[in-house]
């Protein structure tokens, strides 16, 4: 796997301009990170180089339309394509259900702003990531970019189909939920290793871990989730 090869394929974009870009003030922004990493650590995040990702990952260069004093509070952002931006604790959740180690190979299925993905990336992980919709995927790419995170490969493609060249992967986790784990990302998970992914049982969403035993899946129900739904495809239009 090229993990260095973050630019997207034929994407033809510069990079976005200063303008137009949250003009916060820096305490607001600090000030917000500094409660979020604090209450992570109450929490019991006690893995100070995630820690460490969180803080020297910029969130609002990946949420650019949104207001420093907002970028840290438990719930999700509008993004575009009518997509939303997960909120930095539903990620520490996700992730430390996770359990990524530096140095692995994680697919991440769903980029949307591409936060997430950033983090791994400064965790260590080599991270590729697929994306639907093709705004979403320059939009992030461009934010690599700004960040000069090199670690990262996305692609726009169709989620439910991972990307099986880059694999196996010791890691998966799924941004949007469905009636089970798709069989395709079965295949592409390494021995031994982990999906995390919100699974739809009637009405209600819940997320769960399923880490490889060698025999079978132990599974982790990790509580109730709010993801969008895992759509078939991808879009070509947007």
């Amino acid at each position: 796997m090229n993990t260095g090869a973050f630019q997207p394929r034929n994407s033809g974009f510069s990079a976005p301009r200063e303008g137009g870009q949250n003009t916060d003030s820096g305490q607001d922004f600090d000030t917000s990170l500094l409660k979020f990493i604090l209450e992570l650590r109450s929490k019991g995040l006690r893995d100070k180089l995630l820690l460490a990702a969180f803080e020297k990952t910029p969130r609002a260069i990946f949420v650019p339309r949104h207001i420093s004093s907002i970028l840290y509070e438990p719930y999700a952002l509008p993004i575009e394509c009518g997509a939303e931006a997960s909120s930095p604790q539903t990620i520490a959740q996700v992730l430390a259900a996770l359990d990524p180690k530096p140095g692995m190979k994680i697919l991440e299925i769903g980029t949307g702003s591409g936060f997430q993905a950033a983090v791994l990336a400064r965790y260590g992980c080599h991270v590729v990531t697929v994306e639907r919709f093709h705004t979403l995927h320059i939009a992030a790419a461009r934010a690599m970019m700004r960040t000069q995170i090199v670690n990262v490969r996305l692609e726009h493609g169709d989620g439910r189909e991972g990307f099986a060249e880059g694999g196996p992967y010791d890691r998966i986790v799924v941004n949007a939920a469905d009636r089970d784990v798709p069989d395709a990302l079965i295949e592409q998970l390494a021995p031994g290793g982990t999906v995390v992914v919100p699974i739809l049982h009637g009405k209600e969403q819940r997320l769960y871990a399923f880490d490889d035993t060698g025999d079978t899946y132990r599974q982790r129900d990790l509580g109730r989730s709010a993801f969008p739904m895992l759509l078939e495809g991808r879009a070509l239009a947007i």
